[in-house]
């Protein structure tokens, strides 16, 4: 057997187990080896002729046998990973990646608009204009990049009741639903500390009452004859 017949034989041998490979795959694997251009057999024959007819050469000697492989051919595309993670069929899976591309688009548009109503809401609404914005500032985050470090600080420049500010940043954070500075207190303990300042008010007054009950009866003048 000459050097062409045996090349012709594995040639042939390979087409074949290509086939059977192929045929034992899953849909998933297929598209996938489709999209890397590897699912058909390959077509090349096992000699090639050069420019001259007469001459006769081994494949692996022409340019053609030169592959360059590019990484980013092997990625999936999202609508390959949701086709392979849900079994779907490929023109589903483009149809549902578009509804799920513009609906995340809408949701995101809708939630700006939203946010932004309720700063621009809170901002005109404002009695301290001042104090408001500073709030929206802390509740941001974004008072440091004007140039204060603590509400304290800014207080103390602006002369401002350093609670109110206290009040208003809590009140941002609440609205848009803004995590808390690890340096401000939580909710749970604003309750907590919200209902001791209620019930202290409240023993001053019925202190206050008791004392003034104490006096009356001390005092000769308003005591009944």
């Amino acid at each position: 057997m000459g050097y062409r017949e045996h090349a012709r034989r594995l040639h042939e041998d390979a087409a074949a187990a290509h086939k059977k490979w192929v045929a034992e795959l899953s849909p998933a694997q297929r598209r996938k080896l489709r999209k890397l251009g590897v699912l058909d057999a390959p077509d090349d024959h096992p000699e090639v002729e050069g420019h001259n007819p007469c001459n006769v050469s081994d494949i692996a000697d022409s340019s053609l046998a030169r592959v360059e492989r590019d990484p980013a051919d092997e990625l999936d595309t999202e609508i390959d990973t949701l086709a392979d993670e849900f079994g779907l069929d490929s023109k589903i899976a483009t149809l549902i990646h578009k509804w799920h591309t513009e609906e995340t688009a809408r949701r995101v548009t809708q939630n700006e608009g939203e946010l932004m109503a309720i700063v621009v809401g809170g901002l005109i609404a404002a009695k301290n204009i001042r104090i408001c914005s500073a709030g929206l500032a802390f509740a941001a985050k974004l008072a440091a990049s004007n140039g204060y470090k603590s509400q304290a600080d800014y207080a103390r420049e602006h002369k401002v009741s350093r609670q109110a500010l206290s009040k208003a940043t809590k009140g941002w954070q609440r609205s848009l639903r803004l995590s808390t500075s690890v340096h401000q207190k939580s909710e749970s303990a604003c309750d907590t500390y919200r209902d001791i300042g209620k019930e202290s008010h409240v023993r001053d007054r019925k202190k206050t009452a008791a004392e003034l009950m104490t006096d009356y009866f001390r005092n000769p003048i308003n005591q009944e004859t």
